[in-house]
């Protein structure tokens, strides 16, 4: 229901009320001891409907975002937490991001070091790379090294792919993870 209300009526929500809308949805969360994928669709939407407004909230739903990065077996969970990310590197959160960078950042590396985790994560998390690294500019200094290695990494398993012997899955993954290593080398340069 909140997502109805948030990504259907957002022309009728007024920017001063997005507060209330706030504590109410993280109340939500809390009450339901529980954030779905849904959850991270909620703060997307706020994000991209109030965008620097929205900047003053966003602390609020922090320990939400470290949660989804968390949960390595809900692929669903983590994508959504890394478009959520995404969004907020649009929205004009970037200090925010900044100071979290130190909290997420070893996360995001996390996901793409597990063999376990799903491909389109990986996607994601590469993403979220190139997304924090243009909103952090100097600050992502600490992170490059282990980010430059794991871009090497990645793009060496997609020369070395071999489409004959691949399903047509992977091959469509390998194709987006191509177009996602182009774009996060181009936020590098």
């Amino acid at each position: 229901m909140l997502t109805n209300i948030v990504c259907n009526e957002e022309p009728y929500i007024e920017v001063s009320i997005s507060d209330s809308i706030s504590a109410q949805i993280i109340d939500c969360f809390k009450w339901r001891q529980d954030v779905n994928e849904e959850a991270f669709i909620v703060i997307s939407s706020l994000s991209n409907m109030y965008k620097r407004d929205f900047s003053q909230n966003i602390e609020s739903f922090y320990d939400f975002i470290d949660f989804g990065l968390q949960q390595k077996n809900s692929s669903g969970i983590v994508r959504n937490t890394c478009g959520l990310i995404a969004d907020l590197c649009v929205n004009e959160c970037a200090s925010f991001l900044v100071q979290k960078l130190d909290c997420i950042m070893p996360k995001v590396f996390d996901l793409l070091s597990d063999t376990n985790v799903d491909r389109s994560v990986k996607i994601w998390s590469i993403t979220n790379i190139g997304d924090l690294l243009g909103v952090s500019g100097e600050h992502f200094a600490p992170y490059m090294v282990k980010a430059m290695q794991i871009l090497e990494f990645a793009s060496k398993r997609i020369i070395e792919f071999n489409r004959a012997q691949s399903d047509e899955d992977y091959i469509e993954y390998i194709m987006s993870m191509s177009q996602i290593l182009i774009e996060t080398y181009t936020s590098i340069i």
